[in-house]
């Protein structure tokens, strides 16, 4: 993580929430070695969307050395296309069922696990003797956001010195 936590924990305070937030240099950072360890094995990244169903975030894969671009969907490429992203792959669905991933993420500011996370409604389990007040705000890191992208009509990008940018949501609501 770039962003301080101090400032992450902060957020709230200038961002209505729920939101999507994403740190923007890690988000480049992990793009990067993604890109790297694609390159140092000759392989052609081609990344799926599914989780951001942003132009700006597949710009900046493409911009970082992506092939294309993945999508599930005939209309998330007509998104895609039409912002100027011409290499664009159309995945087949898949049908069969999927095994649960272990564990759903961590949480910064409360000690407690994460049991159950569907989109933007968890349940965690405190602690012994820990409580929360009503209207505090819990920060989740998830693990997997792939149908949270889709609730939102744009994300937050912080950069580590707080300037936060929103960018839309491109894809949203494509995926029927």
């Amino acid at each position: 993580m770039i962003i301080p936590q101090e400032q992450i924990l902060n957020l709230h305070q200038s961002i209505e929430t729920p939101a999507l937030i994403v740190d923007l240099q890690q988000l480049e950072k992990n793009i990067e070695a993604m890109q790297n360890l694609a390159n140092e094995n000759a392989v052609r990244l081609r990344p799926h969307i599914k989780t951001h169903k942003s132009v700006f975030i597949s710009k900046l894969l493409l911009k970082h050395g992506a092939e294309g671009i993945t999508v599930a969907k005939v209309s998330e490429a007509e998104v895609m296309a039409a912002a100027g992203i011409s290499d664009i792959f159309i995945a087949n669905q898949i049908t069969h069922p999927t095994q649960l991933i272990k564990g759903y993420g961590k949480t910064l500011n409360i000690d407690g696990e994460i049991i159950r996370l569907s989109e933007e409604h968890g349940v965690i389990k405190l602690k012994s003797g820990q409580s929360i007040r009503l209207g505090s705000p819990v920060i989740i890191i998830p693990n997997h956001a792939c149908a949270v992208a889709n609730l939102f009509s744009h994300y937050h990008l912080v950069d580590s010195s707080g300037k936060i940018k929103q960018i839309p949501v491109d894809a949203r609501g494509k995926s029927q």
